[in-house]
């Protein structure tokens, strides 16, 4: 599998994604943001919750997809470390986060 890569940008940070195939690429995105604030071999596994989530195109919905995880962490304090999407098209996506 390949790794992200994190580079200097104007915006703060940016990350080089990379996935097999589309659900791999959102599953890796999201898996770079909480690998970057967190030591993920310190979080356990308690609770699993199902996310649905819109977007006008495909763009904007990996970027709503990583709001909705970035919530869960701001506003419920979840660490998550796991991310499964199981269904995507360009506007739509269901996915399970486990943290």
């Amino acid at each position: 599998m390949e790794r992200y890569r994190v580079f200097d940008h104007t915006a703060d940070l940016g990350l080089e994604i990379y996935g097999k195939d589309e659900k791999e690429l959102f599953s890796n995105a999201a898996f770079a943001i909480f690998d970057l604030i967190v030591d993920l071999q310190e979080i356990d596994i308690k609770e699993t919750r199902r996310l649905v989530v819109k977007g006008a195109d495909r763009e904007d919905l990996l970027v709503n997809y990583l709001r909705e995880i970035l919530y869960m962490l701001n506003g419920e304090g979840m660490l998550l470390k796991d991310f499964s999407i199981l269904e995507i098209d360009s506007r739509h996506l269901v996915g399970e986060v486990r943290g």
